[in-house]
């Protein structure tokens, strides 16, 4: 038996066999400590994300820096939220795969379309929103679960949640054109 467990992990890689060796982790991990016992994730903006993790987890916190220097504060979010959800609150997620799959140049979040979706789901963070995270997936891995998600958690509020993940969806393949980029051929950079 144990309190709560915290799984931190990049998200983005794949195994011999499994396609989705990260919802095969937590679903494990669920089917041992059982249906109460909190567990909190945290991934890389870059992660791939199925729907079997965001089933068997009670949130999925991801990085919202590029380059990744936001480790300390996604996991002391973590530590925060299962200590809250050990004082009984209870989750309710909200989860929206868009067929998207922007390539990393256009990941940036201090500039860009990206960077933009970020700072839109912050202004959301408030009561009952305990969680915004929106991941890029990670296309180089060829999975199927790679691609751009939306993922909100809050306090047991499954109305909230499904509104704000569909309104950040929304925005997000309203900018869809911003992904595309022209870049330097092959021949132009031989040149």
């Amino acid at each position: 038996p144990v309190d709560a467990v915290y799984v931190c992990s990049h998200g983005g890689s794949k195994a011999t066999g499994d396609n989705d060796n990260d919802g095969t982790l937590v679903a494990r991990v669920r089917a041992i400590v059982g249906p109460n016992t909190p567990i909190v994730v945290t991934h890389d903006l870059h992660c791939s994300v199925s729907e079997r993790l965001i089933a068997a987890t009670d949130t999925l916190i991801a990085y919202k820096t590029n380059p990744h220097v936001d480790h300390r504060e996604r996991a002391a979010e973590a530590a925060d939220l299962i200590r809250l959800m050990l004082t009984g609150v209870r989750t309710a997620k909200a989860f929206i795969r868009l067929p998207l799959a922007p390539p990393g140049v256009t990941m940036l979040v201090e500039e860009g379309p990206f960077g933009d979706l970020i700072r839109l789901g912050e202004t959301l963070l408030k009561p009952p929103v305990l969680n915004i995270s929106i991941t890029g997936g990670f296309v180089l891995t060829d999975v199927p679960k790679s691609g751009f998600t939306i993922n909100v958690t809050t306090a047991g509020d499954q109305t909230a949640a499904n509104r704000i993940a569909r309104d950040l969806a929304v925005a997000a393949w309203a900018d869809r054109h911003r992904y595309r980029r022209d870049l330097t051929s092959i021949d132009r950079a031989v040149a």
